[in-house]
């Protein structure tokens, strides 16, 4: 239960940290430009508890705390935290890829510690190391709509 509560708390800091963390203009990397830009107001997710069109590959599954959170505009982003025990941490992302890739997610980005699938309207985002965190067998991911 604690160790859900404190992957819970790392994840929500990292995500608030991506959002409000001060950059020098000095030093900021270039944008990164989309291939396919976000729409201009985000369509608010569904109200569920488990994901959309996605299941978890075995032997993940949501983590005790991991329900659904809502956040983004409009509530335009739902996210999860999973667990997969007995998954050496270097295996997490290929896991993941694999299991995607068989129901018929599209790799739209991929980096050792986040990645993006879509299928339809829907994407998924995986970040699978926090920054200065060492690696776990969880896995933070969220859904929206992409367009």
């Amino acid at each position: 239960m604690r160790v859900a509560a404190f992957v819970l708390s790392v994840a929500c800091a990292l995500v608030l940290g991506l959002f409000v963390s001060p950059r020098d203009a000095s030093t900021a990397a270039p944008p990164v430009v989309q291939a396919t830009p976000p729409a201009a107001t985000a369509r608010a997710m569904p109200r569920v508890a488990t994901p959309l069109e996605f299941t978890l590959p075995s032997p993940c599954s949501l983590s005790e705390g991991g329900a659904a959170v809502r956040t983004g505009e409009n509530g335009s982003l739902i996210h999860w935290i999973a667990e997969c025990p007995g998954t050496d941490p270097a295996d997490m992302s290929p896991l993941f890829a694999s299991a995607l890739a068989k129901q018929g997610w599209t790799t739209a980005s991929v980096t050792p510690a986040l990645a993006s699938y879509r299928r339809g309207d829907l994407e998924l985002l995986f970040e699978f190391t926090a920054p200065a965190q060492p690696a776990t067998s969880y896995v933070w991911f969220g859904q929206r709509y992409w367009h």
